[in-house]
């Protein structure tokens, strides 16, 4: 069984308030290789997207300037579409506390990503939560060892 993800088919919405790393992130995830990269600076931009465009992840900041990351992610968790609502989230933040990785679990995120991102961190990130989401053993889509900065959830 093949299980190389090809990144040109995933869509993937960036949430980031802060419009300089909403642009690195997008530049990253399209120099990866994603077909389709959408960057939001809102949770209500974002979750029109996850509604009307059926992207196939997310990459969110917890902390927004004026939202919270978090309560995305329980509306997201919280669709009446059960496909939809199973949408793989991956929680970003500079603050990787124990209390905040696990309300980002308890939000229903899909995992956690640690800032400062690398490109390889990202790339294994994506692999490991579109995996999870079809239902696949992570380990058997993504590299060996994870990264220092993931934490799956």
């Amino acid at each position: 069984m093949d299980n190389t993800l090809d990144l040109r088919r995933l869509s993937v919405v960036v949430l980031d308030d802060i419009a300089n790393m909403r642009r690195l992130l997008g530049e990253v995830l399209r120099g990866l290789g994603c077909g389709q990269v959408y960057e939001c600076a809102t949770t209500d931009a974002a979750l029109q997207l996850v509604l009307f465009a059926r992207v196939d992840i997310v990459l969110a900041d917890v902390a927004l300037d004026e939202e919270d990351g978090l309560a995305f992610v329980r509306q997201v968790r919280a669709l009446d579409d059960p496909e939809l609502a199973a949408t793989p989230i991956v929680m970003i933040s500079a603050h990787s506390t124990r209390t905040r990785v696990e309300a980002a679990s308890r939000a229903g995120a899909t995992c956690f990503l640690a800032k400062p991102i690398t490109i390889q961190g990202i790339a294994d990130h994506l692999v490991r939560a579109v995996a999870a989401s079809m239902s696949q053993p992570a380990e058997a889509a993504a590299v060996d060892a994870p990264p220092s900065n993931l934490v799956l959830l």
